[in-house]
């Protein structure tokens, strides 16, 4: 899994103007390998009109006949109808977790799950694919329709607006949000999901199998050296369950091994739908 450092200032209190400007200096430079990013790949399908020569089938009633190909009729003394590969839409979907645990950090988990947020939704519209944007906060969901390349500045700061006024709270069910995402949106959509994925891993669903899912884990110091930030103890924001205190060696391994059974099951997930998975540390 990449592993990514955000250094871009608290989202909520930045002035719009700066963020506009920031939102083109991306947390890592992914862009120079690896994973691809949304609108740098597109859906191969045959159409009737296009640029390249895909393949050929027999004329059917109601064919455009402007497509015959005359040569073949000379040889074969039969209709034949040429088809070209041309492009479709990836249309794309993230969701942002917004549940209590994404208040953690300096800055804040969800202070970087809104720049990673707006950088999906930037590249994809840049390269003429539509973009959505869903909140989930506990069991409140709130919804940007698709933005395209064609979108206004207003629209983008509404996008903006309603990730600074939102306000991390609430229990995050990642399964069922999930599996509800996977099934209402596009068949054909590629979902990016932008959590801390705590205090469960994704699994696997039939909504997500036949697309393309990126899975973007947001990390904070604490979490990933809780030795070093703690006071007496770590637990979930959420459920207020305890993981372990400073002086127990066993729950420190116990801990360490589940954050790395996290991540294998992340990256399986993802590559398994040959979307990515990703780290991104605050």
């Amino acid at each position: 899994m990449e592993h990514l450092i955000e250094r871009r200032p608290e989202f909520c209190r930045s002035k719009p103007a700066d963020i506009l400007r920031l939102l083109h200096q991306p947390a890592g430079a992914r862009d120079a390998g690896g994973n691809p990013g949304p609108g740098n790949h597109r859906v191969r399908r045959l159409i009737g009109a296009g640029f390249d020569i895909a393949d050929f089938r027999p004329y059917a009633a109601g064919d455009d006949t402007r497509f015959l190909d005359w040569s073949a009729l000379a040889r074969l003394d039969r209709p034949i109808i040429r088809l070209f590969q041309g492009l479709k839409d990836n249309p794309q979907v993230v969701a942002v977790d917004a549940s209590a645990s994404m208040a953690l950090g300096s800055p804040t988990k969800f202070s970087a799950a809104c720049w990673s947020s707006m950088d999906r939704m930037l590249r994809a519209v840049s390269a003429g694919d539509p973009a959505g944007l869903e909140i989930y906060r506990g069991n409140e969901r709130k919804v940007v329709h698709p933005l395209r390349r064609l979108f206004s500045a207003s629209q983008l700061l509404d996008v903006i607006g309603m990730l600074m006024k939102t306000v991390p709270g609430g229990r995050c069910t990642f399964s069922d949000q999930f599996r509800f995402l996977a099934a209402h949106c596009p068949s054909h959509a590629e979902l990016t999901w932008i959590s801390d994925f705590l205090p469960e891993a994704p699994a696997m669903s039939a909504a997500s199998r036949k697309r393309p899912v990126n899975l973007i884990w947001i990390l904070a110091a604490m979490e990933k050296n809780p030795e070093k930030a703690l006071g007496s103890r770590l637990y979930d924001v959420e459920t207020g369950k305890i993981s372990f205190s400073r002086g127990d060696a066993d729950g420190r391994a116990f801990y360490r091994r589940a954050r790395q059974k996290h991540e294998v099951a992340l990256e399986e997930l993802a590559h398994f739908t040959g979307g990515f998975a990703q780290c991104i540390e605050v």
